[in-house]
């Protein structure tokens, strides 16, 4: 009786496994030899359930054909053979690094497949496997169970193996050697029934199931490792995280280093400078310029970790002296060429393992950044600037505003920098809408009534939203607010914030006091 649901089957396993030898080929480690292996598992496993489909077909009575049917019967037992070893690379492979002697277990499985087919090919001479009759019927012969199981003694043996170094070493990685049973039970129970049953596609079966298995654990490693390297990789720079830095730091706390590591303290000179005045753009090509130069200034003699905006860290190992990689790096920065930047200043402090023998990573950490920090200050001062005083400078102008606030235009919020604490009073009209405390502060009477709506049109939220979409990158305009000495005049100004996106467009808002009072009439 013609079976259709057999070659259907087989079809529709055909195009799923098809789809998932195509997906394969996006995993991020295409080279790795289980990636290989399991590709051409799969692919022979395409092909055996197609051939197995052609075989269904050549036995139905209206193609008629013996000759056709003896030859696609004898691909089937040549697939069936080929597949077992199939397996068993996909298997060693897998289990490579706990598997001895894997060069034995291959000899086995070739030892195997070359007596089956030499048993394959003798059956075109004398059918001891099968035939086929006149009527174009399948005919078992006295040897075809050693033909269909042979085959499986090879996943049998080597799965008997495997499964012992599975259970052994179970504890040790999690249970993540549970699918390789799986792998090693479907050929194998799946071979028993296509013995006892030939009316079904138990083979291409096995391969499917076994095949589906497969790929889903590998699709999870995969996304585990991507996670994993996302967890470990600054955003930005794709160098290492501060999240690596610490957990790498935990393990050589236990682990002592070698006399030739040597930890890096690099940062970014004048990056927060770069990022007021030119803008975070501006501020990111400098970070990923000094990535890039510190990446090949070490290559693969150092590990590259950014723990912070302007800071980097390098665990470096070589026997030669500090400064060597220093002057690398120093050659790689005087090189670089930005666009929205001229050009690029590294502070770079080191400690050598072999001059602090007793130290551990953090120590030597901690004497790296004390030796960048002087390296810093030297290229200040040969720069001509005073660094605090400049920031004595800051905390004057600072101080000349009546308020400062950080405000964030998208979500109508703002940050306290400074402010007198009576005007956070909700009596006077304080709100934590920043739109609605400016509408407030002006009908309560504190802003000059002539002055009133301009203010109002000029505190607009919308207004100032549109302001800083065009590129402008500040905004100001003089009011009149009422005191208790009369009229004051009053400087309201605008600034793009360092970190200003267009999901997150921040500003400073300053309120200075003109210092030119008209006193009230009565």
């Amino acid at each position: 009786m013609e079976n259709h649901l057999y070659w259907i089957t087989d079809l529709v396993y055909v195009v799923v496994l098809a789809i998932i030898l195509r997906h394969s080929y996006i995993y991020r480690d295409e080279i790795s030899p289980l990636n290989r292996a399991f590709r051409k598992l799969l692919a022979w496993s395409v092909f055996f359930c197609f051939q197995d489909a052609v075989w269904e077909l050549s036995s139905f009575e209206a193609v008629g054909i013996p000759s056709l049917f003896f030859v696609t019967s004898t691909v089937f037992h040549v697939c069936t053979i080929v597949s077992a070893y199939f397996w068993l690379d996909f298997l060693l492979t897998f289990l490579r690094k706990g598997i001895q002697h894997q060069k034995v277990f291959r000899v086995f499985g070739v030892v195997i497949v070359s007596l089956q087919l030499i048993l394959v090919v003798r059956n075109f001479f004398y059918p001891t496997i099968f035939s086929i009759s006149e009527d174009n019927a399948y005919v078992a012969e006295s040897l075809r169970w050693v033909a269909m199981l042979a085959p499986h003694l090879i996943i049998v043996v080597a799965g008997l193996v495997m499964a012992y170094f599975c259970i052994k070493n179970s504890r040790k990685d999690d249970g993540r050697q549970f699918p390789v049973l799986m792998f090693v039970i479907m050929p194998f129970i799946f071979g028993i029934l296509q013995l006892q049953f030939s009316g079904c596609p138990f083979n291409s079966m096995s391969y499917f199931i076994g095949c589906c298995i497969v790929h889903i654990f590998i699709a999870a490693r995969e996304h585990n490792e991507r996670m994993t390297v996302e967890a470990n990789t600054d955003g930005l720079t794709k160098v290492f995280n501060r999240h690596a830095m610490e957990e790498d730091a935990k393990r050589y706390r236990n682990e002592p280093l070698e006399d030739s590591a040597i930890v890096y303290s690099i940062d970014i000179n004048g990056l927060k400078q770069v990022n007021d005045s030119l803008g975070q753009e501006a501020g990111n090509e400098l970070v990923l310029a000094a990535a890039a130069c510190i990446s090949r200034a070490f290559g693969s003699k150092g590990k590259v970790y950014r723990y912070g905006g302007e800071e980097f860290m390098v665990l470096a190992r070589f026997d030669g002296d500090g400064t060597f990689f220093k002057t690398r790096l120093l050659n790689e920065v005087s090189r670089w060429q930005g666009q929205k930047v001229k050009e690029l200043a590294l502070s770079i402090g080191f400690a050598e393992k072999r001059n602090f023998p007793m130290s551990d990573v953090v120590e030597l950490k901690a004497i790296a950044d004390n030796m960048m920090r002087l390296d810093k200050s030297n290229y200040y001062r040969n720069k001509g600037v005073d660094r605090r005083k400049l920031r004595e400078a800051f905390g004057a102008v600072c101080n000349s505003y009546t308020k400062i606030l950080k405000l964030n235009l998208a979500t109508d919020t703002f940050d306290i920098v400074q402010m007198d604490p009576s005007e956070r009073d909700p009596r006077r009209g304080f709100s934590t809408e920043h739109s609605k405390w400016l509408e407030n502060y002006a009908r309560q009477g504190r802003v000059y009534i002539d002055d009133v709506k301009n203010f109002l049109q000029q505190t607009n939220l919308e207004n100032l939203r549109k302001h800083f979409v065009n590129g402008r990158k500040s905004f100001s305009f003089v009011y009149r607010k009422n005191t208790k000495l009369g009229v004051e005049t009053a400087l309201m100004e605008l600034l793009r914030a360092s970190d200003y996106t267009d999901e997150s467009p921040n500003v400073f808002l300053y309120v200075k006091s003109m210092n030119t009072s008209v006193k009230k009439s009565d």
